[in-house]
């Protein structure tokens, strides 16, 4: 599955383009709505997008399991050569083993809730001045005529870009903006 990003200066445009993507089969679930004012996005009944979609969490949490392994794997190696002769040494290998990945996917964690999602990042000023980002999951048959539908009927709606709908810790950049926590109101 590919998402496309379609920047959109108001709502209402947005909206119209949903609904026009809705009646050609898209579905309600794949079109997710990104803006600074969520209260608009809900009462327009917009999928919107949550706090953890928002953040990194994920894809650092994925980033900060990766190191883990290795960092599980090099203290393992150590506990073992300390440890190995003891009658609990696999037991205490495996529990600094557990711990060390622990560590460092919390870590990952929390480096990831505190900035923008790496797929959002990008976007981070123009969403800041009040314009609405449209993110739509497609299968690969449905490309063609969503692209065509948006060059047609919405050229309000600037494609801005793609990526793969699924979480990789391996894509984006290691550059991350702080995450601005937003209210309701």
């Amino acid at each position: 599955m590919k998402q496309h990003h379609y920047m959109f200066d108001s709502l209402d445009d947005l909206q119209r383009a949903c609904c026009d993507l809705e009646d050609i089969g898209v579905a309600h679930e794949s079109l997710h709505v990104v803006h600074k004012n969520r209260a608009s996005v809900e009462k327009r009944y917009l999928n919107g997008v949550g706090e953890l979609e928002e953040t990194d969490l994920i894809h650092t949490g994925l980033r900060g399991f990766l190191f883990g392994v290795i960092a599980s794997t090099f203290s393992g190696l150590l506990t073992w050569n300390w440890f190995g002769t003891h009658e609990l040494g696999g037991v205490i290998t495996g529990f600094v083993c557990f711990v060390t990945l622990g560590f460092f996917t919390w870590v990952g964690g929390l480096v990831g809730i505190n900035h923008d999602n790496w797929r959002l990042s990008p976007y981070h000023d123009m969403l800041d001045h009040g314009k609405g980002l449209l993110l739509v999951d497609l299968w690969p048959q449905q490309e063609m005529e969503v692209t065509r539908l948006m060059a047609a009927l919405h050229r309000e709606g600037r494609h801005i870009g793609e990526c793969s709908s699924l979480e990789s810790p391996f894509e984006g950049g290691w550059h991350l903006h702080l995450h601005k926590f937003r209210g309701v109101a």
